[in-house]
């Protein structure tokens, strides 16, 4: 892959909330998601569920529990990669 492809990779997933700091690597309840996700390539899909595993381990460990729009977010990943996974 060469270094332009991936650019316009991350590019078009630059929309999402990213903050200083720790939530960087976190997409938080209240941050900005896709609404289309097959829409995104799949290093933008693999970035994104990056960002929200790191967020439900960050709910479990400081809350005890995830966040429903988190948990929801992570299950509607996991369904896109599923249908490019056996389409």
């Amino acid at each position: 892959m060469s270094g332009n492809s991936t650019l316009s990779g991350l590019e078009s997933i630059s929309h999402l909330s990213v903050k200083p700091g720790n939530h960087r690597f976190r997409l938080r309840p209240n941050d900005a998601f896709p609404l289309d996700l097959t829409a995104l390539n799949d290093l933008e899909l693999q970035i994104l569920d990056s960002r929200i595993q790191r967020q439900l381990t960050h709910e479990c460990v400081t809350h005890g529990a995830p966040d429903a729009e988190t948990e929801f977010r992570q299950w509607e990943i996991d369904a896109e990669v599923t249908r490019r996974s056996i389409g």
